[in-house]
């Protein structure tokens, strides 16, 4: 298929246009239909005026000749509009769209579709087509807002990922520091703990050589004591003993001293 027959039957677009025209520059009649100026729609009599300025040729350059391709004014028929809506299926399920969530190409398909729903009311009544114009120019700034909106919070999603990102990395760096500061800290603990022991240590040890010399000097005098008061507990003894003895033999003596005092017969 050529160019110019693309042109003729353009395989994208749902929206009717006529045949291509060759054109060598550009008139000045094309020059006013770049623009749409809602105020000045009032004064065009037309419908091709208003249809070209609602939706602008198409044009397209092969080779040193340059074709344009303006919108068709002719009203459709019933079974244009049948074909419109096979086209607009056939469109859809080879261009593999997606019924649900966000679609560039269903919404593209969706737009040509409701050109050509603008392009046959305008023909009918341009008032309507001029309505549904403004309805269109309206949805077409809510999405370039939402888009907008979209693009931001995505920047700004990454942007706060990204800052998470380091946050956590600045964080884990920390806690890595932090337990190497804590386990110099506990060395530094351990160590200091003995060489405050050692000053601790040499005194326990001095009191205990000092408790057992006290204990080794009171068991030898504990030794000596009781020797001491063994022999002198004897010694008592044996003076108790000689005591009784007297006591027990001056009777006897006294006897005798009697007898021997006593004269002879």
């Amino acid at each position: 298929m050529s160019q110019e027959q693309k042109l003729i039957q353009p395989e994208t677009s749902l929206v009717k246009y006529r045949n291509p025209q060759r054109i060598a520059k550009k008139t000045e009649d094309e020059k006013a239909s770049d623009g749409f100026d809602p105020r000045a729609a009032c004064r065009m009599q037309s419908t091709e005026s208003i249809l070209s300025s609602i939706m602008p040729p198409r044009r397209i350059k092969i080779k040193d000749e340059i074709f344009i391709q303006e919108v068709s004014s002719s009203p459709a028929s019933r079974i244009e509009v049948v074909q419109l809506t096979r086209l607009l299926d056939q469109q859809l399920e080879a261009r593999g769209a997606k019924m649900t969530g966000i679609c560039p190409v269903r919404r593209e398909l969706f737009s040509q579709v409701f050109d050509e729903l603008i392009r046959q009311l305008t023909i009918h009544c341009a008032e309507r087509g001029l309505l549904l114009l403004r309805v269109r120019n309206e949805v077409a700034t809510t999405i370039a807002a939402l888009q907008s909106i979209y693009a931001s919070g995505v920047v700004f999603g990454l942007q706060k990922s990204l800052a998470r990102e380091a946050d956590r990395n600045r964080q884990e760096n920390r806690v890595v520091e932090l337990e190497t500061e804590i386990a110099q800290l506990k060395k530094r603990v351990k160590e200091t703990g003995v060489e405050e022991n050692l000053p601790a240590r040499v005194t326990t040890e001095r009191y205990q050589a000092k408790n057992l010399v006290f204990v080794v000097d009171n068991k030898a005098l504990l030794q000596v004591t009781s020797s001491f008061i063994k022999s002198q507990f004897l010694k008592r003894i044996l003076a108790w003993l000689f005591v009784l003895f007297l006591e027990s033999y001056q009777p006897c003596l006294g006897a005798r001293r009697q007898e021997n005092t006593r004269p002879h017969d």
